[in-house]
């Protein structure tokens, strides 16, 4: 699988990056608190639905960033899109990993 463009918007200690991967090897680098980890963890809960973060549903809404009312994050790979929302507080609002063919 190759992962070619991430959005992610409003999660964790992300605002938003919206970045097309044309390369094999994609580095990341910042400063501090930058939202690198952020990245990283938004990445790995859309593709593999693991939101070790949060325990229970009620807490999904500590995934989204301070003052936001809903995070969201899409993943474009070879293999399709991986979209994960994440609401504010109701879990009704939860959508699944969903795996789109290209």
């Amino acid at each position: 699988m190759k992962i070619e463009n991430i959005v992610v918007s409003n999660v964790l200690g992300v605002q938003h990056i919206d970045v097309a991967l044309g390369t094999p090897c994609t580095l990341f680098s910042g400063t501090n608190a930058a939202g690198k980890s952020s990245l990283y963890q938004a990445i790995q809960m859309a593709l593999t639905h693991d939101i070790s973060r949060a325990e229970l549903k009620r807490e999904y809404k500590s995934l989204v960033k301070d003052g936001a009312k809903a995070g969201s994050i899409s993943i474009t790979t070879d293999e399709g899109t991986a979209v994960m929302d994440l609401p504010t507080g109701a879990p009704s609002g939860w959508s699944h990993l969903n795996i789109d063919a290209v």
